[in-house]
């Protein structure tokens, strides 16, 4: 088995996160960031890729875990509510492996550059693919950021769902969403976005959420690199502390609703 195989397949249970940063609540300094503050800052997070219907093209990922690591190319297709696919490829351009997400379950098969292993399933699962939830996994490369309300609106539900500033030792802004997702009413689960003030927006910098439960889980987000035009972040990265992996986008095209339509754009 290819070195990149053992790097997917190595990266699958990356389910935990290392990062535990020092927070205290920011009571002394309320009055500087407003409930109703925190409710715009959340939904200018949400509606990050929200009209983004299908997105598709080149992506450089860098992956990393106790027993492997590497980096390498990458094509997609991922469509808002369909399935998500990853060709991975050798310097050569051959496909070494494909990655399949459809209905809350993934695959890893063999490319048809990969010898033997060709069109043999390799690793298959549900619920996560490299620490990542895979109800998430089409909406990163949307250019979407995880969010409670995935669909870019605030939701009447919203006084059901404790908003508060918080602040690092360092001073940073934290917007602390906590929420209990519909069909998991004793689950848990808090999203804390690091706020970094740029021209004219709220950029979340970085997420750490956590879903409580019998199976919980933790993972870090970081974002960068927002598009001049889409706003939408072209590099991201997920870890845990079983490893991690970042992506970048190299050419990606997107279609968006429009008002009934759609429009295409291009990611240079």
């Amino acid at each position: 088995m290819g070195r990149l195989f053992q790097l997917l397949i190595c990266l699958v249970p990356l389910f935990s996160l290392v990062s535990c940063s020092t927070l205290r609540r920011a009571e002394d300094h309320r009055s500087h960031r407003t409930l109703q503050e925190a409710r715009s800052v959340l939904e200018q997070i949400c509606s990050l890729g929200a009209k983004s219907i299908t997105s598709k093209g080149d992506l450089w990922m860098k992956a990393k875990s106790p027993k492997s690591s590497g980096q390498f190319s990458a094509v997609f297709q991922a469509e808002r509510d369909g399935p998500f696919t990853l060709d991975v490829l050798n310097p050569f351009g051959g496909t070494e492996a494909r990655i399949q997400v459809r209905s809350g379950k993934y695959q890893i098969q063999g490319g048809t550059n990969s010898g033997v292993n060709q069109g043999k399933v390799l690793q298959a699962g549900d619920q996560t693919w490299s620490g990542i939830p895979l109800e998430w996994v089409s909406s990163l490369l949307l250019g979407q950021v995880p969010c409670p309300d995935q669909n870019g609106t605030i939701t009447s539900g919203m006084s059901e769902r404790p908003l508060e500033w918080i602040r690092s030792e360092r001073g940073e802004w934290i917007l602390n969403v906590r929420v209990k997702r519909p069909g998991r009413k004793s689950v848990e689960e808090v999203y804390q976005y690091w706020i970094e003030s740029q021209a004219e927006r709220e950029w979340p910098k970085a997420l750490e959420w956590t879903r409580g439960g019998s199976h919980p889980q933790k993972v870090r987000f970081e974002f960068s690199d927002p598009h001049p035009d889409w706003g939408v972040p072209r590099k991201w990265s997920a870890s845990s502390d079983q490893g991690s992996v970042s992506v970048k986008w190299r050419n990606v095209e997107m279609i968006f609703a429009r008002e009934g339509s759609a429009t295409t754009g291009r990611s240079p």
